[in-house]
C-alpha cells in the first residue's frame, strides 16, 4: 500500500454507521523515504452528495430564475403599453367630445363681439375677447390630442419646424391668462435674466401650449397675491424657467414630474 507515495480516496464504503467516503494520505521520511505513518479522514458521504447535487443544479436554477424575471418584465411592459393606449383612446374620445360644446361658445362669444344682440361696453368686450382666444387655444390643443397617435407612431422632423420667437411666445400666453392671474390675484412677471429676442427651432403653437400648461399651473397653486416670474438661464444649453411662491412639489412626487397622466 501507497508504494508510488500518492493519495487515496476510498469509497463511496457503508457500514453499520453509515456511508463513507476516505481521504488517505502517506506521510513520508524525507531521509529513508518510506512511509511511516498514513493520514486518514472519513466524510458523510450523504453530505458530500447533497452539495454535488446543489452545486450541479444552481447554475440550472438561476436561469429559470432570471428567464421567469424576464418573462415577467415583458408581462409588465405589455400591461403598461395596453394601459398607455387605453389612456390615450380616453382622453382623444373626451378631447373628441368637448370639440362640439367649445365651437358652440366659440360661435355664441363671435355672436356677441359682432353686435347681434346689441352693443357692449369696452371691458366687457376685452373679456369676451380672452373668452374667445381661450377657446380657440382649447379647440387647437384638443386637435393636437386626436393627432397625438400619429404623432407618437412618427416623430416630427427637423425640416417640420420652424423658427419662432419664444419672447412673443411668452407674451401672448401671458396676455392669455391674465384674467386667471388677475382673479387669482398672482402677478405674471418676466425676469430681467430674459432677453429681448430668443430665436428657437419649434412649432409656434406647439410651444405656447407647453408653456400654458406651465405658467396656468404656477398661477394655480402660488398663493392669494403672489407672483409667477419667467426667466432665462444658459447653463449646457437655453433653459426658459417659470417659478411661482406656491408650496412647491414634494420630493417623493419630483422623479414623476415628467410622467403621463401623473397627478398630486
Amino acid at each position: 500500500m501507497f508504494k508510488n507515495k500518492e493519495n487515496l480516496v476510498e469509497g463511496p464504503i457503508s457500514d453499520r454507521w453509515g456511508t463513507w467516503i476516505s481521504a488517505l494520505t502517506p506521510i513520508v521520511d524525507e531521509e529513508t523515504g518510506n512511509v511511516v505513518a498514513v493520514l486518514g479522514m472519513d466524510v458523510d458521504a450523504g453530505n458530500q452528495f447533497q452539495s454535488l447535487l446543489l452545486y450541479a443544479l444552481f447554475p440550472g436554477v438561476i436561469t429559470i430564475f432570471l428567464s421567469l424575471l424576464a418573462l415577467l418584465g415583458q408581462e409588465i411592459i405589455r400591461k403598461e403599453q395596453k394601459l398607455m393606449a387605453l389612456r390615450a383612446e380616453l382622453v382623444a374620445v373626451a378631447s373628441h367630445d368637448l370639440r362640439a360644446p367649445l365651437i358652440a361658445i366659440t360661435w355664441a362669444v363671435e355672436t356677441l363681439l359682432a353686435g347681434d344682440y346689441g352693443n357692449m361696453q369696452k371691458q366687457q368686450k376685452e373679456v369676451l375677447q380672452k373668452i374667445l382666444e381661450n377657446c380657440h387655444a382649447l379647440l387647437k390643443m384638443s386637435n393636437s390630442v386626436l393627432e397625438l397617435p400619429s404623432l407618437q407612431e412618427k416623430r416630427m422632423e427637423l425640416a417640420d419646424r420652424f423658427s419662432c420667437d419664444m419672447i412673443a411666445v411668452l407674451e401672448e400666453v401671458m396676455k392669455t391668462l391674465a384674467l386667471a392671474a388677475q382673479e387669482k390675484g398672482v402677478e405674471i412677471v418676466l425676469d430681467a435674466s430674459m432677453p429681448s429676442t430668443m430665436k428657437a427651432q419649434g412649432e409656434y403653437d406647439k410651444l405656447r401650449e407647453v408653456f400654458s400648461n406651465l405658467i396656468s399651473n404656477a398661477i394655480k397653486y402660488s398663493r392669494q397675491g403672489g407672483k409667477v416670474t419667467i426667466g432665462y438661464a444658459k447653463k449646457d444649453g437655453h433653459v426658459i424657467w417659470v417659478k411661482d411662491d406656491g408650496i412647491g412639489i414634494p420630493d417623493a412626487a419630483k422623479p414623476k414630474v415628467s410622467d403621463s397622466f401623473y397627478w398630486k
